[in-house]
């Protein structure tokens, strides 16, 4: 029996040493139907495309819709009418900015008769500071973003924000997407002095961090945990900006994918300096050029602090002396009980030598007792009066930065929110998102600690046979993948070459006009977040075990049309949601009989919010959002540290300093929020290209008797008796046109009146909530 059991394990070991034996490393065949050879589709240079020719050429209204309609058209099928002008406005607002339009909002556009208030429309919203909100979201999704390291120790990362805010200031700005990539690659390297691009580079301290496994155990299950860490960071930019699983190459040739194990480790090899830990971002090498980029932003805010003025002045004013007051009696405390502590001190000092001087030599037990006990006295009263005094130097030094500050503008927003009366937030508002939007770049320009790359002297990288750290094979050096068609992989770089200049050259190779798989990843994620699905569904992974484009010719369109308008982002969204294909009705027609899945775009599908914009709609139809952007985000957790480890509990919170939105909570790998997590929203510890949908009765739960919806259906019954009266029929009508946009029909008048009658405006309010016409965007 044990020789046949030991008899099968040899079989099983050479079935496995087969599965994974080495393929010829310098030829890899063309395409077949197991795998991928170098003539795949998404490795070929992009081929500038002509518009095909159409028969009903007056539907199109933007060349990306012949592209659409020549398909359709092919197949037999036709397009959706386009969508009523109320349908449309939820709908791009929803998807540029991450919030719904206001009534106000709605009926200008529904009124406005000219034939550019669709673009007017749309140009608002990409100028909008929302928009970077928006799209920092989707972009923390792929680069699994989170502020603290998970795995065991689970230590928080404080600062990690600050790459936040630089993601949301990239969107804004419209920074070519190209810069976007190179900077968080490469940054410190190629921008030296630059805060900015020094907090972009947090991109490689974004995911998971074993901190446990890399300094605890035998040298082996470190070094396995080393090589991981490498797997992770490797695996994460190959899929986040070249669309390739390279990391599936760790152990073996890719087994579907024209990459070579020694490419896997070349990659490596460029990324081989990357260390994580923390950085100050001050530009002392480039002072002159950030203070000129900070004093304009400083002449803006004073403006707006102007013009904010009439609002929160007097708030801040009553606030900030009440401030200033508190922190003068506090620097008063603290220097008397400094004083008394020194005091003591001193007495306790006296006796003690009163006592050594008593004691002289003597031996006897009970004087070297006196002796010790009143220089244990001495020292601890001594420590408490350095206590003192340390709390008396702190309490005067923040008395000195509130003064510096002015008392009246170091009242946070949430204070004067607090005590600001609703009916002046609708003009506050945007002036405080102006304002906000300009203080956190005026806090990236300024410095401080941040989750940037820590630079080392690169280790030494060997192919690894099978992936085993101790079946080391050649040496290799920082290097492109061979596969990509008219680019070649050589990075022209030195074997000692240092950290920097490895990225760097990296960031030039990944991003170089000749590589065609950057560009035409971004548009498919663009395509992706505006219709539901990409043109290829499977936005991370261009490979053979990915998805092939369904619209082949416009992708490539799509990405020519990026590069050439300077790589920007915007002009291609603008494109998208321009186009007769978006602006189609949700209707199903009788194509859906011939492309259930909606692969030809005959229609825009209906999309769910996911559950940050749920989440950050309540808050805002129900007149609670605190719209401030920037800064540190709250905490919606108890943070405990126990042997060794950090722990996250949620908890309940509300008010203003709460109440931003979704974006600015602190993401820790633990303590994740019920509600959005009810909702879909992804674990940070993972990259998450395309969001999971799912209907659940625990999310029916959670919107009907959650802490949450019951909390801002309480908060949204508030406004609507502010701005409709006690009349339950003005009251039915606000909350319709607050949650959708329009006057609820003949047939919803009389049973929601009734209702309130019956249940209470409350309850209305959060059956509007749980109506599927909030949860989703036709």
């Amino acid at each position: 029996m044990a020789r046949t059991i030991i008899a099968l394990l040899a079989l099983l070991a050479l079935g496995a040493a087969a599965l994974y034996a080495d393929e010829p490393s310098d030829v890899i065949p063309p395409t077949n139907d197991r795998r991928a050879g170098p003539d795949w589709w998404s490795l070929q240079p992009i081929q500038h495309r002509s518009l095909p020719a159409v028969r009903d050429a007056k539907w199109a209204r933007e060349p990306i819709d012949a592209f659409i309609l020549a398909k359709l058209e092919s197949q037999g099928l036709a397009p959706n009418p386009q969508a009523d002008k109320r349908t449309l406005i939820r709908r791009v607002t929803f998807d540029l900015i991450g919030l719904p339009p206001t009534p106000a909002e709605v009926d200008a556009f529904v009124n406005d008769d000219l034939p550019d208030a669709y673009a007017k429309l749309v140009d608002r919203l990409l100028d909008s500071p929302h928009y970077g909100e928006q799209w920092a979201r989707h972009w923390l999704d792929v680069v699994r973003f989170g502020e603290s390291e998970g795995f065991e120790h689970n230590r928080p990362r404080p600062f990690a924000w600050r790459y936040r805010d630089w993601v949301v200031a990239a969107f804004n700005e419209d920074e070519p997407y190209d810069r976007f990539v190179r900077d968080q690659i490469a940054g410190d390297a190629l921008s030296p002095g630059d805060p900015t691009a020094l907090i972009a580079t947090t991109y490689f301290n974004c995911g998971s961090y074993d901190s446990l496994g890399l300094t605890k155990g035998t040298d082996a299950m470190i070094e396995v945990t080393r090589l991981d860490h490498v797997e992770d960071v490797v695996g994460n930019l190959g899929q986040t900006f070249l669309g390739l699983t390279v990391n599936c190459a760790r152990c073996h040739d890719h087994k579907f994918d024209p990459i070579h194990q020694k490419e896997y480790y070349q990659l490596a090899a460029a990324l081989a300096g990357v260390g994580v830990g923390q950085r100050e971002t001050l530009a002392e090498s480039n002072a002159a050029a950030i203070q000129e980029r900070r004093q304009v932003i400083a002449k803006r805010l004073a403006d707006v602090y102007l013009r904010m003025q009439p609002l929160d002045g007097s708030i801040r004013e009553r606030l900030g002396e009440a401030a200033r007051i508190k922190a003068g009696q506090g620097a008063s405390d603290a220097q008397n009980r400094a004083k008394a502590a020194m005091r003591a001190a001193s007495e306790t000092k006296a006796i003690a030598e009163a006592v050594a001087e008593e004691a002289g030599g003597a031996s006897d037990k009970e004087g070297k007792h006196r002796l010790e006990k009143a220089r244990e006295a001495e020292k601890k009263s001594a420590e408490e009066a350095s206590k003192a005094e340390a709390a008396e130097i702190a309490a005067e030094k923040a008395l000195a930065q509130l003064l510096q500050i002015g008392p009246a503008r170091s009242v946070s927003v949430a204070q004067v929110l607090s005590e600001m009366p609703a009916s002046d937030r609708p003009a506050y508002d945007p002036l405080l998102v102006e304002a906000s939007n300009l203080e956190a770049g005026e806090q990236l320009l300024a410095g401080g600690a941040a989750h940037a790359v820590v630079s080392s002297s690169p280790a030494t990288v060997h192919v690894l046979m099978h992936g085993d750290f101790r079946r080391p094979g050649e040496t290799v050096g920082p290097r492109g993948l061979t596969a990509v068609a008219g680019l070649p992989p050589d990075l022209e770089l030195p074997a000692d070459a240092p950290d920097g200049p490895r990225r760097a050259k990296l960031a030039e190779w990944i991003t170089d006009p000749r590589n065609p798989l950057p560009a035409r990843v971004i548009v498919n994620r663009l395509w992706h977040y505006h219709f539901g699905a990409g043109l290829v569904r499977t936005p991370n992974d261009f490979g053979f075990n990915g998805g092939h484009p369904s619209h082949p010719e416009l992708l490539d369109y799509l990405a020519t049309q990026l590069m050439s308008h300077g790589w920007s982002l915007k002009f291609v969204q603008r494109m998208i949601v321009m186009s007769a294909a978006y602006q189609q009705s949700s209707a199903v027609g009788p194509s859906a009989n011939s492309d259930p899945d909606n692969r030809l775009v005959w229609r825009r599908a209906p999309m769910r919010l996911q559950a940050e914009s749920l989440r950050d709609a309540m808050l805002f139809v129900s007149g609670a959002l605190n719209p401030q952007m920037g800064g540190p985000g709250y905490h919606d957790h108890e943070h405990h540290f126990k042997d060794d480890d950090d722990f996250y509990e949620p908890k309940d919170v509300s008010g203003p300093e709460f109440d931003r939105r979704s974006i600015y909570r602190t993401w820790n790998r633990a303590g994740v929020d019920p509600f959005l997590e009810t909702m879909d929203c992804p674990d940070p510890s993972v990259a998450t290209p395309a969001r999971s949908v799912t209907t659940t009765p625990l999310q029916a739960l959670s919107m009907l008797n959650g802490v949450l919806s019951t909390r801002l259906s309480a908060a949204f019954a508030k406004r609507v008796e502010r701005e409709a009266g006690s009349d339950a029929g003005k009251q039915v009508e606000t909350g319709y046109r607050l949650s959708f946009g329009r006057l609820p029909l003949a047939a919803e008048r009389g049973p929601a009146r009734k209702f309130v009658s019956e249940f209470g405006l409350q309850q209305l309010c959060l059956i509007l909530f749980n109506s599927s016409e909030f949860l989703y965007v036709d």
